[in-house]
Formats: structure tokens, sequence, C-alpha cells
């Protein structure tokens, strides 16, 4: 498309690993290239005259201080707390495109760099292909869960419904929410609705967001 760069395309989340793996929840895709190098990678258009980045940390962990930066055609770069502050610098065209963008904001590799924040919940056991993000398969069925749903609108937006957690009342306490939101075509995501789910704590053993000193 005219007048759009595209950052480095990864397999979206949703996607079957190869061999019939189990797909990759951790959102480690957005985060490319080497531990002393790495890239962002999000598969969306960029709008040209606009610059996304991936800015290492100096601490011990690194995590601490790492962020991503946007820079705009004015020459003026921010830090990037959060989809408004993207809004206008990329372009979302597709269904796949809203979910892969508003994983960028909500993967356990990715979620430490934005505020307020938020983890999409997936069901699946524990392992390297999801980390602290998914419920046992028999969790999810009780609580009356569902896979994420786009929904594409006349408009060109998206409207996603999906299963996201909150670090309330703490990190290792989370809740949980069904929660609907819409993806507008410049990258601005408002939210719908967002309703608890009512869980014994029991059911959440092993939600916990990463924490980093």
């Amino acid at each position: 498309m005219r007048g759009l760069l595209l950052l480095s395309v990864l397999g979206c989340a949703s996607a079957t690993g190869p061999g019939g793996a189990p797909p990759e929840r951790n959102g480690d895709r957005f985060l490319c290239g080497p531990r002393e190098a790495r890239s962002l990678c999000l598969a969306v258009p960029v709008r040209e005259g606009c610059a996304i980045r991936f800015v290492e940390g100096g601490s011990i962990p690194a995590e601490a201080e790492e962020r991503i930066a946007v820079q705009r055609p004015s020459g003026g770069e921010s830090r990037v707390q959060g989809p408004a502050d993207l809004a206008g610098c990329v372009h979302i065209t597709s269904a796949a495109g809203a979910l892969e963008y508003l994983r960028l904001f909500s993967s356990r590799s990715t979620v430490h760099l934005f505020n307020p924040q938020r983890l999409e919940v997936f069901p699946g056991a524990a392992g390297p292909s999801c980390w602290t993000a998914c419920l046992k398969p028999r969790v999810w069925r009780k609580l009356g869960l569902s896979e994420p749903r786009v929904t594409p609108r006349d408009d060109g937006s998206f409207e996603v419904a999906r299963v996201v957690m909150k670090p309330e009342p703490h990190d290792w306490m989370p809740t949980l929410y069904r929660a609907v939101e819409l993806v507008k075509p410049d990258g601005a995501v408002e939210i719908l609705s967002e309703t608890p789910v009512k869980a014994a704590p029991e059911d959440l053993t092993g939600l916990t967001f990463p924490m980093y000193l």
C-alpha cells in the first residue's frame, strides 16, 4: 500500500507452531533478534514518516528500563505506553492484524513495557508456549470462557472480544475480564466493555504478571 512501511513480520500467535506444536502465546515474536540487539517486530503496516523502535534497558534486570519509542513525522520521539501513543502511525487492515496489534500490548514478553497492564489469557497447559497466562482447559470450560472473536465493522474498524487479566488486587492475584475492544484503522483502541469473570482463587492458580524490580 502506497505511503506505508511494514515492520518485520513474524507468525501470528493464533497459528499452530511447526510440526503441530502448540501456538506461541508469550509474545516472544514481538521482540526479535539476538538478546543484545533486539528489534520490535510487529505485523502491521507503519505509516511513512513514523518509526517505531525497541530501546534496550541498561539496568539489572534490563526489563526495568526497556521501552518502545515512536518517532513521528514532526521529528519528536516519545515513549509508547499504550495504543493511544501509536495512533496515527500504524494502519490496521485485517482482523488478524487487529488481534495481533492488541497482543503487542498484552503479551507476557511485552506487558512490562506498557501502562496500565493487561495480559491476554488463553486455554491450555502452562509451559514453554504459554507461561503464567494459560488456564487449564477444564477451568476454561468451567468459567464459560471463549477464544478471541474479531468482528469487522463497516467503518473499517474491528471489534475484538477476548479474555484478559489485570494485576488486581496484586500481580500474583489477578482478576479475569471478558473484554470487548474496538481497534480503529489508525491504531487507536477503545475499550467498549470489561466484565469481571467470577472465579475462585484456586481456578486462577498459576496466573501471574512478570515482575521486574
